[in-house]
């Protein structure tokens, strides 16, 4: 089976949806027992093998990005 190798950004959406009951779409940190200044990622990078011949695909990575430069992204790709 052959691959290739794609690279695939994503805007993060902010919502939340009711769903069977309950709530989908809140951001939890955990419990980290320091306060923490975070900032909630606005974008996802991917990174995954595609199948050539089939539906077939293969995660690699990932990197929450939230306004990254394109040397930055460029730099993830040639890594």
């Amino acid at each position: 089976m052959k691959f290739v190798l794609v690279f695939d950004e994503m805007e993060i959406k902010n919502n939340v949806i009711h769903l069977d009951g309950g709530f989908v779409g809140y951001v939890n940190y955990g419990d980290l027992g320091i306060p923490v200044n975070r900032q909630e990622a606005t974008n996802a990078f991917f990174v995954y093998a595609a199948s050539i011949s089939g539906s077939t695909r293969l995660p690699i990575a990932y990197f929450l990005t939230n306004g990254s430069s394109a040397r930055l992204i460029a730099e993830i790709m040639k890594t």
